[in-house]
């Protein structure tokens, strides 16, 4: 699904060198705006117009990034990084590797610290919940005597 290095280097330059200010700020107060990875890479005549033999390689990897950042909001973060692991090809490189006991062991590992941030975060959001959940009547008796209504 990846293309060649060269292409997202040509990406890369084009976003830093293509730039403009914004218009709609006076000149002094102008602010540089540099073109969008996401657009670029969704933008096949550009990609085209910048030497990029790979235009389908790099829109497919458009189209995945895409979906991720879809996935983020509806999906666990640990399925999302399974997501991204088994759709970008990392793990049938891990599985075809050289190492691959040692990179699967990389993966397993960091998978282990993921669950763990992951049930923290989750204890750490039930509490604040139930400390608003508690606290919400009192605030806003509070907040009703202190404005009058």
């Amino acid at each position: 699904m990846l293309c060649k290095p060269t292409g997202y280097l040509k990406v890369a330059v084009h976003c830093r060198n293509n730039f403009s200010l914004d218009e709609e700020e006076k000149p002094s107060e102008s602010k540089t705006v540099y073109p969008k990875w996401r657009d670029v890479l969704n933008d096949k005549q550009l990609l085209q117009k910048l030497g990029i033999t790979d235009v389908e390689k790099i829109n497919g990897v458009y189209n995945l990034l895409e979906s991720w950042i879809t996935d983020f909001t509806n999906v666990t973060i640990q399925t999302l990084i399974q997501k991204i692991l088994t759709e970008s090809g990392i793990l049938d490189h891990v599985l075809k590797g050289k190492d691959q006991s040692f990179e699967l062991q990389l993966l397993n590992t960091f998978f282990d610290l993921v669950k763990e941030e992951s049930a923290k975060m989750k204890i750490w959001r039930q509490g604040i919940i139930g400390y608003y959940q508690k606290n919400a009547t009192k605030w806003f008796k509070t907040f009703h005597q202190q404005n009058n209504f």
